[in-house]
């Protein structure tokens, strides 16, 4: 051996005795560096355990060791105990022998001992010239080549290395832990998730002692092997996990794929008392018995580690002295880990792909990370036949085979429970065995892992060995027999477990000839009436992956020419839109399928985002358009449209073309791309910029075309150019954009209100980012846009104007003067503004106020004006699109210069009932008079404004300047007008009173007279939610007083009793109301306390259920109640329940919580609950109640916590001193048990994608 095999073998043989004799790992001390001096020692190994005192190799608890491969003479021996140049002891000698411990020269040489002795001889010298005592009793040996040899063979770790370094075996495939790690593959980083993570760290402190035996099995490619490298893995640093260290250098790893004579090996190991830790691979059941037998002597220093790939008939209790584990496939993290690695290149949704189909397996996900990267049709059918042996141990042709087969065919098939029919029918239909032997193999297949079950249903995993084995049985199937077992699924509700795995075969020839003879254009498929179905709608959502040509052929038979009353009434369009999604993404079925896709966009009948409308229009985006067609393509499509008779699809053609032109804000939902088992479709992406620029200057042309005429597609195509802008701009296509928008002009007119608010903008909130050019042209364009008459401005100004977003004050004080210098304009041109001033009185006039009133102060013949707006009253017909914004404002305008005129006209206007209701607008909006409320009162009481329209018009400057004195005056008149007068005067008051601490003091009297004789809270449904709000703030000042106010109290228990009794409980009043409860219950306990209990003993159900959630009732909750139970001494709550046995012990149930959370989160029940299971005389009732309010809780997420939370409290009633209770608690473990399996069971199918 060696410099380097030498030290490296004392490792090994350091680390497997001390193994070997328990001597912790920690005691042994072997340099990281080869090079560095070595002080006397090449290793050392030092105990203070009281046994052993030594090994047979180690003859005192503290001993170092020097190791030499080269030759030593015996002139040298006494230089190697001197430090250089010195007659000192090199400092690791005199230590151990100073310690009364043994020096040990491990010598690459024959050394018999008549030549050991004069060495020996020449390191005493050594050590009496440095004035040692003990030279002649030193503990001083040579372990020269064949004590070497010796000692190597009794460590099997130690036997394989050399045998390694000599180029032999000690067994055929035998090899070293480093040896095993040295292979390709294991140079491959190892991901793991927390199952398997604990699985290894079990193995590694099991192996820590002789005579462990351990077995791992699993499917072929789960990660066995790699499981069991990792457990012994070296660590970076000896020193800091030395039990580690000792493990891995006591390993030998043997396939016995391989190898025969492993039997024979382990006895004869066995017999020569050699120690270690033998992992053998492809070990089967037969042969692991066998071996552990052998390694069980008591005599034998082995431990063994088998691993096989057939779990069948094997699980953890087969054998207790064994650490049995069964491997399952890893986490879906670790497959997205192991692809990120070795794929970086793979998108999202490629890796999503890969962590599909893997299902688990490391294995398989690099042979689909390697299909991927090689493009092949399908990514995920198991095309490696070795693998798909040892993964199914399947023979040719046998009975398992057809079973196998059959279920491959289906993503996952009924097994248990109600869905147990389904397998019967593969057993009969498909199989046509006994379905005593179907089921006696799927049980066989299910232990071996082949078959996975979830809930009630099973599948062939993993998905490409599925797909292959299902691939099988299509390719050597007749056309016949195919078909009637296909028709035989659909009958039997398999049809979509079918259709879903069928649409992974895609790449076989027999399943798309399939799909394209069930589609013939003649058959029976291809109808209108088959495909509106809901099967017929399925099996064509799964089919347009198989075959998408045959597909797009017959779904352009059947919805081509359909018309759009038929479109309209096609059921199970959802699927069918689907099918359409996906069809598009391919280059070759673009142009039809996007067409049909119009044909249902048009015909509209879904309102969610990826309809059928939203889905063609995302086609055209350039980025995330969902298709793999060119813009070449996506402009043909709109070429087609537009040039349709349908004027439906011309205006669909317009609207995609302005999503052509979209620049960002790009989103989608993923799915298209992934079809079948193909690689993930790469949607269409440009090569160059350009690329996208000619796709804009396309869509800009085509809009063009549209946007020059005066029709309805025509203000369409100038939306979508005003729409697409501001994008183009900021990525500087205005020079694209300019001749567009001119040739637009030149032939229409440059008033264009829309897109002058629109540059105006871009210029607003983007300046720094637009180029100094680009501003400018910005700039000619906003002057070339500006309005030039009257009627324009109105347009522009004061019906659809900028809005101030950014910096408002700046803003608003720019349109302001704008609408001050229009407002001149019109006093100059008064006839001008005559003609045009029926237009301000439309529904969309937001400056109309102020100009109102800047003409009202300018404008020298009011009367005109005036004589001009009653015209325009007196012709109005639609009061809904009716704004007196313009006259309120002119009125107010010239109240300033004649007050006396702004009355008389709205006198006049108030006597012929021009307006009805908006009379009161037009009092608000022309400005405030000392009559105002005087005047209101008089309308309401000539019925001339009703009082619900004044509620509804709440307008806080009517009574701004108002005195209090007034305003309750009012209030207190409105309150007449009936239950919206009470509920207008509550709110009048509150609204007037807000942050004014002085008014709320003045306002309490009206307030609490309100409450006390009108009872606001008892008037309905029209007591909103927002008058329940303002109700709780006037009460909780009025009962925050310090004198007490019982009359109140009274009253408010009175009106709440009352709400409860109502069939028109209103339960979004509960939040208002709960305050005011909780306030009585605090502080007017002996007031309202015995009317509220009173209605919890009631017979009827309603009102008792109304009171009891307005008390705040709760579920099997934690949070205590905070109506009750923190403001009723506990005492008190018992002592009514008991004294009310019949119904009260049950009532005090629903309002308290039944357990309650300790300080250690653990739960414990309600004290009061546990007095009344102690002290009612009939415990029955008392206990069904506590089932109703346990049994019934919301939850967000598994059901499971939820039941094993109550169980977690219903176990310490197991014990209670009344066998009811016991019984009752039993029963609801049980039962919950039961849901608890329930929900497992559903959680399992949800893992598959069954709901």
């Amino acid at each position: 051996m060696n410099q380097t095999q030498l030290p490296e073998l004392l490792k090994i043989l350091l680390y497997s005795e001390a193994q070997l004799f328990k001597i912790p790992a920690a005691c042994i001390h072997v340099p990281l560096q080869e090079t560095i001096p070595d002080g006397g020692e090449d290793a050392r190994i030092r105990w203070d355990t009281p046994q052993p005192e030594k090994t047979d190799w180690i003859p005192s608890r503290f001993t170092i060791f020097q190791s030499k491969a080269m030759d030593m003479a015996i002139s040298r021996c006494k230089g190697e105990f001197f430090q250089k140049k010195t007659s000192k002891l090199k400092p690791s000698i005199e230590e151990v022998l100073d310690a009364n411990g043994a020096y040990i020269l491990f010598f690459n040489r024959p050394c018999v001992p008549n030549s050991q002795k004069p060495r020996i001889a020449k390191m005493r010298e050594a050590i009496e010239e440095a004035g040692k005592s003990y030279a002649k009793s030193a503990n001083i040996q040579i372990y020269d080549s064949n004590k070497i040899a010796t000692w190597t063979n009794s460590h099997l770790s130690a036997i394989t290395a050399v045998k390694n370094w000599l180029g032999k075996a000690i067994l055929p495939g035998a090899i070293t832990w480093q040896n095993w790690n040295d292979s390709d593959f294991n140079q491959n980083p190892y991901f793991s998730d927390e199952i398997n993570e604990d699985i290894l760290q079990q193995l590694r402190s099991y192996f820590k002692e002789r005579h462990a035996i351990s077995r791992l099995v699993g499917l072929s490619g789960i990660g066995k092997s790699r499981l069991a490298l990792e457990t012994f893995r070296r660590p970076e640093n000896p020193n800091e996990q030395p039990d580690q260290e000792t493990i891995s250098r006591s390993v030998i790893y043997i396939n016995a794929a391989t190898s025969s004579e492993i039997p024979n090996a382990i006895v004869q190991w066995g017999n020569q008392q050699i120690s270690g830790i033998v992992i053998v691979d492809n070990c089967d059941l037969e042969l692991h018995d066998l071996l552990k037998l052998e390694i069980r002597h008591k005599s034998r220093n082995l431990s063994l580690l088998t691993i096989d790939n057939n779990p069948e008939n094997e699980n953890s209790d087969s054998d207790p002295d064994e650490l049995f584990k069964k491997i399952e496939p890893v986490s879906d993290d670790v497959i997205k880990k192991i692809t990120q690695h070795f794929y970086p290149s793979f998108n999202p949704e490629e890796i999503s792909r890969v962590v599909e189909f893997s299902q688990g397996f490391p294995r398989i996900a690099m042979l689909i990370g390697e299909a991927n990267l090689r493009g092949k049709s399908s990514i995920a059918r198991l095309d490696d036949p070795a693998l798909v042996r040892k993964l199914t141990r399947l023979a040719d042709e046998n009975e398992a085979t057809r079973v196998i087969s059959s279920c491959s065919l289906f993503s996952h098939f009924g097994i248990t429970g109600d869905k147990s029919d389904k397998w019967k029918f593969i057993a009969k239909s498909i199989c046509k065995i006994d379905e005593d032997d179907f089921y006696r193999i799927i049980k066989k297949y299910t232990a071996k892992g082949i078959l996975d079950q979830r809930g009630r249903f099973i599948r062939v995993v993993p998905k490409p060995l599925a797909i292959r084995l299902a691939t099988d049985w299509w390719d050597n199937t007749s056309p016949d027999t195919r078909e009637k077992i296909f028709q035989a699924c659909v009958q039997n509700d398999l049809f979509i477990p079918l259709c879903e795995q069928m649409k992974n075969l895609h790449s076989s020839d027999s399943v798309r000839n399939f799909v394209s003879d069930y589609y013939k254009l003649n058959g029976l498929n291809c109808t209108l009436e088959t495909f509106t179905t809901f099967s017929g709608s399925k099996i064509l959502y799964y089919f347009v992956e198989i075959n998408p040509e045959a597909c797009t052929d017959a779904l352009t038979k059947v919805f081509g020419k359909l018309p759009k009353d038929e479109m309209l009434k096609v059921p199970n369009r959802r699927d069918i839109i689907w099918a359409l999604e996906k069809l598009c993404f391919w280059e070759q079925t673009f142009v039809k399928s996007a067409e049909l896709l119009a044909n249902f966009a048009i015909a509209e009948t879904e309102s969610f985002g990826n309809n059928s409308t939203n889905l063609f229009f995302q086609l055209f985006w350039w980025q995330l358009s969902g298709t793999q067609a060119p813009p070449e393509l996506r402009l043909l499509v709109l070429a087609d449209l537009s040039d349709s008779d349908n004027q439906d699809l011309k205006k669909l053609a317009i609207s995609a073309a302005g999503h052509a032109l979209k620049t960002n804000g790009f989103f989608r939902v993923s799915g298209a791309e992934s079809q079948g088992s193909r690689p993930v479709g790469k949607e269409w992406r440009p090569k160059y910029w350009k690329d996208i620029f000619d796709y804009w200057r396309a869509g800009l042309k085509f809009l063009q075309g549209f946007a020059m005429r005066d029709d309805e597609c025509g203000e369409l195509a100038r939306k979508q150019i005003v729409g697409c802008a501001e994008g183009l701009i900021y990525n500087g296509h205005l020079k694209d954009l300019d001749p567009v928008l001119k040739e637009i002009c030149n032939h229409r007119g440059f008033f264009w209100p829309e897109l002058y608010n629109e540059f105006y903008e871009i210029i607003r909130m983007r300046l720094k980012r637009s180029e100094r050019k680009e501003l400018s042209s910005l700039k000619n364009w906003l002057t070339l846009l500006e309005p030039r008459t009257i009627p324009e401005k109105f347009q522009m100004f004061v019906k659809s104007p900028q809005s101030p977003i950014w910096d408002f004050d700046r803003e608003s004080k720019i349109m302001e003067k704008k609408i001050k210098n229009l407002a001149l304009e019109c006093s100059r041109n008064p006839e001008e503004l005559m003609n045009n001033l029926s237009s301000l009185f439309s529904r969309t006039n937001q400056y109309g106020h102020l100009l109102g009133y800047c003409i009202g102060q300018k404008l020298k013949n009011s009367d005109l004006f005036l004589e001009k707006s009653l015209e325009i009253l007196s012709d109005k017909k639609d009061t809904k699109n009716f704004s007196l914004n313009v006259l309120g404002g002119f009125l107010k305008g010239i109240k300033t210069k004649n007050p006396k005129k702004a009355e008389e006209f709205r006198a006049f206007v108030i006597k012929k009932k021009l307006l009805e209701n908006q009379i009161f607008d037009l009092i608000v909006l022309s400005g405030s008079s000392p009559n105002d409320l005087e005047v209101i009162l008089k309308l309401l009481e000539n019925r001339t404004i009703q009082i619900g329209y004044l509620r509804s018009r709440m307008f806080a400057g009517l009574f701004g300047e108002r005195s209090p004195d007034d305003i309750v005056s009012f209030c207190d008149k409105i309150r007449k007008f009936g239950p919206e007068g009470i509920l207008s005067a509550l709110e009048i008051l509150y609204l007037t009173s807000l942050n004014d601490s002085m008014k709320k003091s003045l306002y309490k009297d009206e307030f609490r007279k309100i409450i006390l004789e009108d009872h606001p809270i008892t008037l309905g449904s029209i007591f909103s939610s927002h008058d329940g709000y303002q109700f709780k703030e006037i009460v909780k000042i009025l009962l925050s007083e310090t004198e007490r106010d019982t009359l109140l109290a009274k009253s408010l228990t009175k009106d709440i009793i009352k709400i409860c009794k109502s069939p028109q409980f209103d339960y979004q009043l509960l939040e208002a109301l709960k305050p005011i409860v909780k306030s009585l219950i605090s502080n007017y306990f002996e007031i309202s306390w015995p009317s509220m209990s009173k209605l919890l003993l009631s017979k009827k159900y309603r009102d008792k259920h109304n009171m009891i959630t307005l008390l705040g009732g709760n579920n099997f909750d934690h949070t205590p109640n905070p109506y009750l139970s923190n403001l009723i001494p506990p005492e008190k709550l018992i002592k009514w329940a008991l004294k009310n046995p019949v119904n009260g012990p049950e009532a005090l149930i629903e309002i308290i919580p039944l357990t309650l959370k300790k300080s250690d989160d653990s739960i414990e029940w309600n004290p009061v609950v546990l007095r009344l299971l102690d002290e009612v005389p009939e415990v029955r009732p008392l206990l069904d109640e506590m089932h109703c309010k346990i049994g019934s809780f919301s939850w967000v997420g598994s059901l499971i916590p939820a039941y094993q939370k109550q169980n977690e409290a219903l176990n310490l009633l197991k014990t209670h001193k009344r066998p009811e209770v016991r019984q009752w608690a039993t029963e609801f473990i049980k039962r919950n048990e039961k849901e608890i399996e329930s929900e497992r069971e559903s959680e399992e199918e949800e893992e598959i994608g069954i709901r």
